[in-house]
């Protein structure tokens, strides 16, 4: 990585005291749900769930940017396992993944600028056939605790045709409709081994405890010659079970789950999700069982996704570990969305906090030989205005790619000697870039600095072939892709991986911290090995983040993200940098041209793409025109993509 000039941030940021989000005092506890995450490949999250009775497992995929927690329903979705319905989900219409990974390649024509959110949206309803499910299928039919239910009378109805009925485009592209139904959940959580039961009480106050093994012997709690307990009561179930490690995982059962029945969407897994979402509430998602059980404070979480894989991924319910994160949590209060189309929240015209968006002040990448730092420019050119930093950007965790301004991405480009090729609509990179540095996030006072190694995605052909250069090295995918087509910035997995985030949903707002590089951070394990008392749990309060301190951007409350009716990017889109791929060679037409080969037995690479990682597949859904499923006529022509 080549960086001409270093200079230290400056820009958009006007120096305030930080200080802490509320003068309340922290709230330790001694405990908090938490939930082990499945990684895929680094970039997707997954987690095992039952629903009903008798139980049926399936996953449902992390979503932090919409608020519904809904599952694929039979009989409208089939097993994309399944070879004995009708259609063979290999050979779809609608784009099903073509074997058991989520990552299946696919092709895509770049629509021009110009489409409609809310054509897309319509394309969607009125498609016949939609992904099949790779996570596993809910049967209501099967299950004795299944009911339809109604928003408007709060209450389970008999009927389909009597329950509420659900649809919607996220704003990460994602549809999903469905009916709204109720049902039993049951989930599993790490740090909680018991229950006490409160006889104080008329009706059975569960409280769950943590005990460590040294302190087994001396606890009276419990039935210390069982390896799980049961209790049983009005509210909700635990069951608990040894591990080997010094806490304990458990089987949180909580009745009455609000979700979504899905009878169609363009992904094959359901959702976690942990956000507030279009019905502008908190109260139907995953969540929500948790506050109503008392198992958590507040609708709430935090999120350490680990970027060096040294840990496993975790979801903390309720609260913050602060043994996640190094210095200091910055607050952000949510920046509301402008919804020009009326689609994504349901309303033309519609404004409100409800996503998790921040403000990014700026761009940079950081020299690992040197350790200086470059600052790109503070103002921005995305092809459909230009402007300065901040500029907002929605965090989502079913994205897997960043989308940043385009000028801020060629810039970056232009640092890693990366190549845009056309017919892979990526830019294309030497893969040992990603030992010389990082590329840092500005959001004023804070910074997080992700690894170039993991902003890189190995490029293969249709045969999963990895491509090289000629001189042997391996090349990748770029995981940065220009914001225009999406008419908004999206800080995807990428980002994700290299922060500890906290949540409070009901109060509107999201700290942010540089995660913690090796699973926790050493400075407060050495504090907490020093002295015992030293409690690294804190409940998240409605309207207080534990330690969260103020950002010092001071323009923050003129900030907007507007969702666009129609994109229309301006200017001309090609790149001096643009690449031709032809018979396995790689063309770069500079002044001084040179001849980069990149070499896959048996496939020309006019055809070649990143298998589960190309821009088609950059996450669950329909991101941008140039990934819809979907036929527009006059501007999608012959569009197929591989669902996840």
């Amino acid at each position: 990585m080549s960086l001409r000039k270093f200079i230290l941030p400056s820009f958009c940021m006007m120096v305030a005291v930080a200080t802490y989000s509320n003068n309340s005092s922290p709230k330790a506890v001694e405990s908090l749900p938490v939930i082990d995450l499945v990684s895929i490949e680094d970039f997707l999250y997954d987690f095992n769930v039952s629903f009903g009775s008798p139980e049926q497992t399936l996953d449902i995929r992390l979503d932090i940017a919409n608020g519904v927690l809904w599952v694929p329903g039979a009989p409208y979705f089939k097993s994309c396992d399944d070879d004995s319905d009708e259609e063979d989900a290999s050979t779809s219409s609608t784009g099903n993944p073509t074997s058991t990974s989520d990552y299946s390649s696919s092709t895509s024509t770049s629509c021009p600028s110009g489409y409609s959110l809310y054509s897309i949206l319509e394309s969607l309803k009125n498609s016949s056939s939609y992904s099949c499910s790779s996570g596993g299928l809910f049967h209501g039919n099967k299950s004795d605790d299944f009911a339809y239910w109604s928003l408007s009378s709060d209450s389970e109805v008999l009927d389909v045709n009597d329950a509420s009925y659900f649809e919607s485009m996220y704003s990460d592209y994602i549809f999903v409709s469905g009916f709204w139904a109720s049902d039993i959940m049951k989930a599993s959580v790490e740090n909680f081994t018991e229950y006490v039961n409160s006889e104080d009480s008329d009706e059975s106050v569960l409280k769950l405890v943590r005990r460590d093994r040294k302190d087994e012997s001396s606890s009276d709690i419990g039935n210390k010659s069982s390896t799980s307990s049961t209790l049983k009561s009005s509210t909700s179930t635990l069951k608990s079970s040894e591990s080997s490690s010094s806490t304990s995982t458990a089987e949180v059962s909580i009745p009455n789950v609000k979700f979504v029945y899905s009878n169609a969407s363009d992904v094959s897994i359901g959702s976690m999700g942990l956000g507030m979402g279009a019905i502008l509430t908190e109260k139907y998602n995953f969540l929500s069982g948790f506050v109503k059980q008392d198992l958590i404070e507040s609708n709430s979480y935090s999120l350490a996704l680990n970027p060096t894989n040294t840990s496993k991924p975790l979801l903390i319910l309720g609260g913050i570990d602060t043994s996640k994160y190094d210095g200091d949590l910055s607050l952000y209060p949510f920046i509301p969305v402008l919804d020009q189309s009326g689609v994504i929240l349901n309303g033309t015209g519609a404004v409100n906090n409800i996503l998790p968006v921040i403000p990014v002040t700026g761009y940079g990448v950081t020299s690992n030989s040197s350790g200086q730092s470059l600052v790109f420019s503070s103002t921005y050119d995305d092809k459909m205005s230009n402007s300065s930093y901040p500029k907002p950007a929605l965090l989502d965790s079913r994205t897997y790619y960043n989308y940043i301004p385009f000028s801020t991405l060629i810039e970056i480009a232009v640092e890693l000697n990366a190549y845009y090729a056309k017919s892979l609509q990526s830019w294309l990179v030497d893969c040992n870039a990603g030992i010389s540095g990082t590329v840092d996030v500005y959001m004023g006072n804070m910074s997080i600095s992700m690894n170039i190694s993991s902003l890189l995605y190995p490029a293969t052909d249709d045969n999963d072939t990895a491509l090289y250069f000629l001189n042997g090295d391996e090349a990748c995918l770029l995981s940065l892709l220009p914001d225009y087509e999406l008419g908004y910035s999206v800080l995807g997995t990428p980002f994700l991986r290299h922060t500890y985030i906290a949540v409070d949903n009901e109060g509107r707002e999201l700290a942010i911290g540089k995660a913690a590089m090796y699973g926790e951070s050493t400075e407060k394990k050495l504090q907490q090995n020093e002295s015992s008392s030293v409690n690294s749990l804190y409940a998240i309060e409605s309207g207080l983040i534990p330690f969260a301190k103020k950002s010092n951007i001071t323009s923050y409350e003129d900030l907007t993200m507007t969702i666009p009716k129609s994109i229309n990017a301006t200017g001309s889109i090609g790149m001096a940098s643009e690449v031709q791929i032809s018979n396995g060679e790689v063309y770069v037409p500079t002044g001084n041209e040179t001849k980069r080969t990149m070499t896959a037995t048996g496939s020309s690479l006019s055809s070649a793409k990143a298998s589960g990682y190309s821009k088609q597949n950059k996450n669950d859904g329909n991101m941008g025109c140039a990934n819809s499923r979907i036929t527009l006529v006059a501007t999608f022509l012959s569009i197929i993509l591989a669902i996840l």
